[in-house]
């Protein structure tokens, strides 16, 4: 792509968790392509400065969003803030890759509920809107299914949204060659 060519310009969006891995390749590719990227994080304030640089070297424009979106309250927050600043969303990705076996499954489930439900109406005036949900991939074990299950229901109904499953390589990180297909199906 060449610095002239910004397919997603004019086009807003919203990723959540995006501090490293593959949010931050998500939201990188977004950004690059023109988009207004809200980058969310909730506890990880020094990858979320460093997303944050990387994203300001490719030229991209955003913000950056500390909240908890298991809160309600914080979500309703969140889906205020995003009317206000951007008018409405175009562009959504739910970063549930990084969710181990161990963490609680309430506070994952409850994230993607209750920022869906804030941000789905931000949704519906956009002409083409995209959802694109990161979930464990089957590498990451039998746990994997479970949560692409939990979670399809959440979306029920909207017209475009995508399950991507992500898998860690054997150092417990994710290789290039995944963030760069991640990178591919953002921008398809």
């Amino acid at each position: 792509m060449t610095s002239t060519e910004k397919p997603f310009a004019g086009l807003r969006a919203f990723v959540s968790a995006s501090t490293r891995g593959p949010a931050r390749a998500v939201a990188g590719a977004w950004g690059a392509a023109g988009a207004r990227v809200a980058l969310h994080y909730r506890t990880d304030r020094a990858g979320a400065e460093d997303s944050v640089r990387r994203f300001k070297a490719t030229g991209a424009r955003g913000l950056l969003l500390r909240l908890d979106l298991a809160d309600d309250s914080q979500a309703e927050m969140l889906g205020a803030s995003l009317q206000r600043e951007f008018g409405g969303l175009d562009l959504v990705c739910f970063n549930l890759a990084m969710k181990r076996a161990s963490s609680t499954e309430a506070d994952w489930l409850e994230g993607v509920r209750h920022g869906w439900k804030h941000l789905a109406p931000l949704t519906a005036k956009s002409p083409n809107p995209r959802v694109l949900v990161l979930v464990p991939g089957t590498g990451e074990g039998a746990w994997a299914e479970e949560v692409a299950g939990q979670v399809w229901p959440i979306f029920a109904g909207h017209p475009a949204v995508s399950l991507f499953g992500v898998s860690r390589d054997t150092s417990g990180g994710w290789s290039e060659e995944v963030l760069e297909s991640l990178r591919i199906k953002a921008l398809a």
